[in-house]
């Protein structure tokens, strides 16, 4: 049939299909290539071949294929929007984040009402800590998409990570307002009141938000470690803290930022011995020479009475760039200081 019809995309298909039946994948890219050169396959096709790729992203193979394939049909249709922004989901699986939001970019430049486009640019811009600019692209996204409590998120994170508060809670406030079925959603619109009050020390606001967001996903364990870690912070009601901590820890044990704060929980519980467990799990998971724990850890062995290897731990944060003044007076004083 193939030599018959060289031109038929469907002939090419087909025999895409038998070979992926088969278990063959290796071959079945070689078909799947020539389709996507014919302008005539329809490109919701094209895009949901690629799109089923995108799962599977953990095989080299399958991302050099799902890539090769893309870029074929960007030859063919050179300023589709649906390709440049699937192209843009490629890149960031790949974790080309700079690559990605520049398809991004390219589809609001043809497609200004893409709202697709908006919400992942504001997405990796506020990963990459890029805030000034986020600030600035969900001001845009907004005019156009004003009913969309997820802009007013990602502005307020960008506006609160970039110390204006105000602000923050300006756009919190309209998220909060925008009716929305979505729980997951409005949970982390108030974790990140939550920050926003405890920076504006209304601490007793925050802890109201932070119970509405648990309330609302009680398993968001990032929010409940976060949470423990406030409280820990305050020596403010550490059993309540314990209970988020442990949740945390039991549900991310390899999450090393959780173990820390669990960790901390139970030290200043006066309960060393766990803190101790705790804290060298949490130094295990390739973070041996973060700064901040190892600080952590030298405040457990003093307290615990190993005040020589607390002394090493200490100076092993100062080396590793914890530049705090609190540390270097430890180490200058050779003891733990609240």
């Amino acid at each position: 049939a193939k030599v018959l019809e060289p031109n038929n995309f469907e002939v090419d298909l087909a025999l895409a299909d038998i070979y992926q039946s088969q278990k063959k994948n290796e071959l079945a890219i070689e078909p799947l290539k020539s389709a996507f050169q014919h302008p005539a396959m329809p490109i919701a096709n094209k895009i949901k071949i690629v799109a089923s790729m995108l799962p599977r992203f953990n095989n080299q193979l399958v991302v050099k294929d799902a890539t090769d394939l893309i870029e074929i049909a960007l030859k063919t249709h050179p300023n589709e929007p649906s390709l440049l922004l699937i192209y843009g989901d490629v890149l960031y699986q790949k974790g080309n984040l700079n690559g990605a939001k520049e398809q991004y970019l390219a589809v609001l430049k043809i497609a200004e009402q893409n709202y697709l486009a908006w919400e992942k640019i504001l997405g990796i811009q506020t990963l990459m800590g890029q805030y000034t600019e986020a600030i600035k692209t969900g001001e845009e996204a907004i005019s156009i998409y004003p009913n969309q409590a997820i802009l007013y998120y990602y502005r307020a994170f960008a506006l609160h990570r970039n110390g204006q508060n105000a602000e923050a809670g300006i756009e919190i406030k309209s998220a909060l307002q925008l009716d929305g079925d979505d729980n997951n959603l409005k949970a982390m619109i108030f974790a990140l009141q939550a920050e926003v009050l405890i920076d504006q020390e209304k601490l007793k606001e925050a802890d109201v938000a932070f119970d509405k967001s648990i309330a609302l996903a009680p398993n968001n364990y990032l929010t409940l470690s976060n949470y423990a870690y406030y409280l820990a912070l305050r020596n403010q009601n550490l059993a309540k803290a314990e209970t988020l901590a442990a949740k945390a820890a039991s549900a991310m044990p390899k999450n090393a930022s959780i173990l820390d704060t669990y960790a901390i929980v139970l030290f200043k519980q006066g309960k060393y011995d766990e803190a101790l467990t705790y804290i060298q799990k949490a130094l295990q998971n390739n973070e041996a020479s973060n700064p901040v724990y190892l600080e952590h850890y030298g405040d457990i062995l003093f307290l615990k009475g190993d005040k020589e290897n607390a002394l090493v731990q200490w100076q092993k944060a100062k080396q590793a760039g914890n530049g705090s003044e609190k540390l270097t007076k430890k180490i200058n004083e050779k003891k733990y200081i609240k």
